[in-house]
């Protein structure tokens, strides 16, 4: 096989000034503004890119587990993510889920609730404008993404938040029906008209429920059981059976028409007379 390089070209040769890995001069291998350290990261942020107070995968939309912004160099700030929420109109700051006897988990372990315990999701946003109108919505899935139930403060005919920059509005289930497992919080800052999404957050592992005995399912119903009557043979369909006190009752004109009736008097045997030549 014959080389293609030209005469005397070696296989590192570049362009005068060229870098190894074909960056400007200047650039820093890890995509880093000149006069940055390593673990460099915009201001309030932590090194997974969350803000401080936020639990599991909470992140803004958009944003990779490592803090990174999809379509840039692998390890980038996620400063421009910070900057993007910094220009929304609105953003949600947080969440919070209470109620229930062992509810109020220690940092870092899933708050606990039992069938029929109270749960109570709060959620804080803002806005920089008061003269913007919202709405919110709540997801429930179990964690391995069975869809559970939707909440919506639209969907509910409540009118929009406006007038404000900054808002507390909680969603209480007052009896709670899921019968065990973990749950995903999935939470959603609206519009005036409920279709587009200023901000969300999913927040995994939100809460489990534990029941003390075995169960089986997803929710579980408030029901009663009922044990029919005793059942007769039907007068007007022989072979049918209907219950006793369906039966019609006797009439009292029927009862004194029986009791003005003589009694039949009781049958006798007759003895047929017998017949001159005959055996």
């Amino acid at each position: 096989v014959l080389a293609t390089s030209a005469p005397r070209a070696r296989e590192a040769d570049r362009a005068p000034g060229a870098r190894e890995a074909g960056r400007a001069p200047g650039a820093r291998e890890e995509y880093r503004a000149p006069g940055a350290r390593e673990g460099d990261r915009a201001p309030g942020t932590r090194e997974d890119g969350s803000a401080p107070g936020a639990r599991g995968d909470d992140r803004a939309p958009g944003i990779r587990e490592d803090g990174s912004v999809p379509g840039a160099g692998d390890g980038a700030p996620a400063a421009a993510a910070a900057e993007d929420l910094a220009r929304r109109p609105a953003r949600l700051l947080g969440v919070r889920v209470s109620g229930g006897a062992s509810a109020e988990a220690p940092t870092g372990a899933v708050p606990l609730f039992a069938p029929g315990d109270e749960l109570e999701i709060e959620i804080e946003f803002e806005t920089q404008s008061s003269d913007l109108a919202f709405h919110v919505g709540i997801g429930i899935n179990r964690i391995d993404d069975l869809e559970v139930c939707s909440l919506a403060t639209h969907l509910d005919g409540r009118p929009p938040m406006t007038g404000r920059t900054h808002y507390r509005i909680s969603a209480v289930l007052p009896r709670l029906i899921l019968v065990k497992g973990e749950f995903t919080l999935y939470v959603f800052l609206l519009d005036e008209a409920g279709l587009h999404i200023y901000d969300q957050r999913i927040y995994r592992r939100a809460f489990g429920v534990h029941s003390p005995g075995y169960a089986f399912g997803v929710v579980s119903h408030d029901h009663r059981w009922q044990v029919a009557a005793p059942m007769v043979a039907s007068r007007d369909t022989p072979g049918l059976s209907e219950p006793a006190e369906r039966r019609p009752a006797a009439s009292s004109e029927a009862a004194a028409t029986a009791a003005r009736t003589p009694a039949a008097a009781p049958a006798t045997a007759v003895t047929a007379p017998a017949i001159a030549g005959r055996r």
